[in-house]
């Protein structure tokens, strides 16, 4: 029998949305029918592991480099449950307002959105020098300034981009900072091109093995939406297709 949950994502901070309006996720959840699958595969403790490790343990035990196998229900309940245990009550209602679309919203003023702008053009000049995965930032960065006599706006000073990092941090501007130079931390190292940095990332941009885990159907965006008036992504883990882990990542910001 499948089981559905689902669960709210800033999707990394690049969605265009408003904060109330950041992506549905909702995830299908089939556990598999293979008993020798069942009997091979290692049981996880969540809490022994990191939020990223054990994300990706259920991924890796979640299906098999073929997309054959299914996603391990009674983990992911588990872990769904001890991340929730560790909230606050407070924190709770939070989780539950923003995955029913009903949290509040920030009216964003022209005057707001200038002030906040101006607070993440700071932390980030501040950060770009001290933060220890500033790195590619700075790349981006150079490039954008050696470059500026074109007139070009360049995705790292582009105001629409750094808008989705403020409201992925509810505008909060270290937040947002601290997100957006991991943003580009993350992509150097998954894309490996600096070229790559000050775009957005197009199918060209992805191998034939993270096309075959699109074309797989693991990853699917709804033609509804929710009633916040977000965009729903559905993953659906008996679809999953993959060489790598690193696959399954890469095409994540192909949504962008």
């Amino acid at each position: 029998m499948k089981s559905w949950f689902s669960l709210s994502t800033d999707w990394e901070g690049i969605t265009g949305a408003p904060t109330s309006q950041t992506p549905s996720l909702a995830v299908e959840s089939t556990p598999s029918t293979n008993e020798e699958e069942s009997g091979n595969s290692q049981s996880l403790d969540p809490s022994s592991l990191s939020t990223n490790e054990n994300l990706s343990s259920l991924v890796s035990q979640g299906s098999s480099k073929n997309g054959a196998g299914g996603s391990n229900n009674d983990q992911v309940d588990t872990y769904i449950a001890q991340a929730l245990h560790k909230l606050s009550m407070k924190e709770r209602d939070q989780v539950y307002h923003e995955l029913h679309g009903v949290d509040d919203v920030i009216e964003e003023t022209p005057s707001f959105v200038q002030e906040h702008m101006h607070q993440l053009e700071v932390e980030l000049d501040m950060m770009k020098d001290s933060h220890p995965k500033a790195r590619a930032f700075r790349m981006a960065l150079e490039e954008a300034s050696s470059a500026s006599q074109n007139n070009q706006c360049y995705y790292v000073s582009d105001p629409r981009v750094r808008l989705k990092f403020l409201r992925a941090e509810a505008f909060d501007a270290h937040k947002a900072a601290d997100r957006m130079v991991r943003f580009f931390d993350l992509k150097l190292f998954l894309f490996g091109s600096q070229q790559l940095l000050n775009k957005n990332i197009t199918m060209s941009d992805l191998s034939k093995e993270d096309r075959n885990s699109i074309h797989a159907g693991f990853i699917q965006l709804l033609p509804v939406r929710d009633r916040a008036g977000r965009a729903i992504i559905m993953l659906i883990p008996t679809f999953q297709s993959y060489s790598v882990a690193e696959n399954m990542v890469r095409i994540g910001w192909h949504l962008d």
